[in-house]
């Protein structure tokens, strides 16, 4: 799910170009499984607020658009690739 996710994301050359001037897809990726496991095991507290703050930052600092821009293409591969792919 999360390989797919990324390689939909680089597909369109505004996405790929600020990955790859700003980090790796291994360690986007990497984030990504921590992010989707710590969303689902149902802790919400003030340390995982604080994550969500830095990266919204982070993202608007290098220039990425607003989260909800990407969501909808996480929600698909999340729900259409549950069942053959593992996080």
């Amino acid at each position: 799910m999360v390989a797919k996710f990324y390689e939909n994301l680089e597909k369109e050359n505004s996405l790929g170009k600020i990955i790859n001037q700003n980090s790796s897809i291994i360690s986007l990726r990497t984030a990504l499984k921590g992010h989707i496991s710590e969303i689902f095991n149902g802790h919400i507290d003030e340390e995982f607020m604080k994550k969500r703050y830095k990266l919204a930052f982070v993202h608007a600092k290098v220039g990425l658009e607003p989260v909800y821009e990407c969501f909808p293409r996480l929600t698909q591969c999340l729900f259409l690739n549950c069942t053959t792919d593992s996080v």
